[in-house]
């Protein structure tokens, strides 16, 4: 006599599922927690694909189709997050996709069967590396053996990544330049600009235009890149300031002074829920704005304030040709995701739509001022933005060029 299975009710069915869910991603923290990459305190797993939201608990009471698992440490992320990679029972990939980290973070898929005969389902687990002191950075190395060796310190002072991004960035350039290029100076190519005998690339001088200098074996500086992170116009805050400090040429512009004339004799509350942008004429303004104020019009003599490239996104390295010989160099290409554009042909940017350098000013809580005269108007940041992330904000106020 076959006896029929009694058929699970509802509830039964839900709790089979959240068990097998919870089980499931119990183990996967376990294995985890287990490799010792960080001490379980500076561990922790959220639901979703966020690090804001509800923290994983073995008793959760809701099932997802993602999780996050956020790593701390003060030392290098990008060492940790390839031990992980390396490591994991789990076959995992890194996505660049900026939405969690500016370094990236490692996605891997689990398989689990929500209840007895159900279909197989899979749960995305996303593992991110953040510091647990954000300015942890500072204190780590970015450089190479053929800068270290050659002093450059001494030589260059006052010079520092700004953000961890940056730091990363040059780890990544000094590191491969050191080890594609077999130990020794490289030539490299950036924009079709070629440069020769590299030794690696240090920050530009607090202040300064440039974030990236590239350094040849006679320790000159012979290459300057600003740069911005993110993949479009909208994902970086600003090419320049308008204060005094962003340089004469620009501060004491006749478009940059009325727009400061127009915005320092408005009051705070205007701030509240609006910004203002004016488009810029001159093409010169535009310019020195992305590159420098000492931009000179020709997009040569280049120095820490007058850029030889206009750059964005991560970088990658490749290298074209080998070290051949005792004496003989390897070739590098220097890429970035976004954008790379040497100054002789800025003209494509300030002429883009999106990219477009433009006057522009919005409420702020760092304590910035926009000054003119007697007249100021505080914590409202001024600056010269791209038109797609000042002009497309939703209450934005678009003042005439004659205003």
């Amino acid at each position: 006599m076959v006896v029929a299975t009694k058929k699970k009710s509802t509830k039964e069915l839900k709790e089979e599922r959240l068990k097998s869910f919870n089980n499931t991603v119990g183990e996967v923290k376990q294995t985890l927690k287990d490799m010792k990459f960080v001490s379980p305190s500076m561990m922790q797993l959220f639901y979703l694909k966020k690090m804001n939201g509800s923290v994983w608990r073995t008793n959760g009471r809701v099932v997802k189709d993602s999780m996050t698992f956020l790593f701390r440490t003060n030392k290098s992320r990008n060492d940790l997050l390839n031990e992980i990679s390396d490591n994991i029972p789990y076959r995992n990939m890194w996505s660049s996709k900026k939405t969690l980290s500016g370094l990236g973070h490692l996605e891997f898929n689990v398989p689990y069967e929500p209840a007895e005969g159900e279909k197989i389902k899979r749960i995305k687990f996303h593992v991110v590396v953040k510091y647990k002191d954000k300015n942890a950075f500072r204190s780590l190395p970015y450089t190479n053996a053929l800068l270290e060796e050659r002093k450059w310190k001494s030589k260059f002072s006052n010079r520092g990544p700004d953000t961890s991004d940056e730091h990363q960035i040059l780890k990544t350039i000094n590191d491969e330049i050191y080890s594609k290029g077999g130990e020794s100076p490289v030539d490299i190519t950036l924009d079709g600009q070629s440069y020769l005998n590299i030794i690696g690339f240090i920050p530009g001088p607090s202040g300064a235009h440039a974030d990236f200098v590239g350094i040849n074996e006679d320790m000159e500086e012979v290459c300057f890149l600003s740069h911005k992170m993110g993949t479009n116009a909208k994902h970086f805050q600003q090419y320049s300031g308008i204060s005094s400090q962003a340089g004469d040429a620009i501060h004491n512009d006749q478009e940059t002074e009325k727009f400061r004339e127009v915005i320092a004799s408005k009051n705070e509350q205007d701030f509240d829920n609006q910004s203002f942008s004016q488009d810029i004429r001159s093409s010169d303004l535009q310019t020195r704005a992305v590159l420098g104020p000492e931009w000179n019009g020709g997009g040569t003599d280049s120095g820490i304030n007058n850029c030889s490239h206009f750059m964005q996104g991560n970088v990658s390295i490749r290298r074209t040709e080998s070290k051949r010989s005792l004496k003989g160099k390897a070739t590098l290409v220097i890429n970035f995701s976004a954008k790379n554009i040497h100054a002789s042909g800025i003209s494509s940017l300030i002429n883009s739509s999106e990219y477009s350098p433009t006057l522009g000013a919005r409420k702020t809580n760092e304590n910035r001022t926009v000054t003119f005269g007697v007249n100021q108007v505080r914590n409202v940041r001024g600056g010269i933005f791209s038109s797609a992330y000042i002009k497309e904000r939703k209450t934005n106020i678009e003042l005439s060029i004659d205003e």
